[in-house]
């Protein structure tokens, strides 16, 4: 079997995911989805979904480029999208090549085609450097607020004094989430 069905009853079929094809994309199955998807694999002092990582990733992109243009707020939030089709891969083992060789083409296509279903713009390299920074900095923000401590050192280190991580139930998730969606593609 190559295909999943989503909260709505639609089915992503994977084989068209790689060729390309236009696929259902809803974005109320991504909310649903992400909201149930804990980061860190679920390591955490207390749940802290992708959703709600989503939104503090396109408030912090907003803080730190002072960009205000929806489709690239929309970037932002949207980066984990694909999450919602692949659940939630960890950095750490995303970065072995291994995995990465496997994963990038799928998030890619994913990526594509749930931007292309929802309109909106697929991000630059230059965006989606602003975004990765922004991303890492709530990492950060979620290490100091999630993670028991740990004597291993993290790679990136950035001041996130600024941030605060909740750590929402799913159903306010997918609310937040949503939320941010609708105020951007008004």
């Amino acid at each position: 079997m190559t295909w999943m069905q989503t909260h709505s009853g639609n089915v992503i079929d994977f084989d068209a995911v790689m060729s390309g094809a236009p696929l259902p994309i809803d974005i109320h199955d991504i909310a649903v989805s992400l909201s149930h998807l804990c980061r860190f694999n679920g390591h955490t002092r207390r749940f802290y979904s992708v959703a709600e990582h989503s939104v503090y990733v396109a408030w912090d992109f907003c803080r730190i480029s002072n960009r205000t243009l929806p489709h690239e707020i929309l970037a932002a939030l949207l980066h984990d999208a694909h999450e919602a089709y692949t659940g939630d891969i960890i950095t750490p083992l995303k970065s072995l090549p291994e995995i990465r060789a496997a994963i990038d083409p799928l998030e890619r296509k994913l990526d594509a085609a749930i931007f292309a279903a929802l309109g909106v713009q697929l991000p630059d390299d230059e965006l989606k450097a602003l975004i990765t920074r922004a991303d890492r900095r709530v990492l950060m923000a979620e290490k100091r607020d999630l993670l028991v401590p740990c004597d291993r050192p993290w790679d990136a280190v950035y001041d996130t004094s600024e941030l605060t991580i909740a750590g929402m139930k799913p159903t306010d998730a997918r609310k937040f989430f949503l939320t941010e969606y609708e105020k951007w593609t008004r």
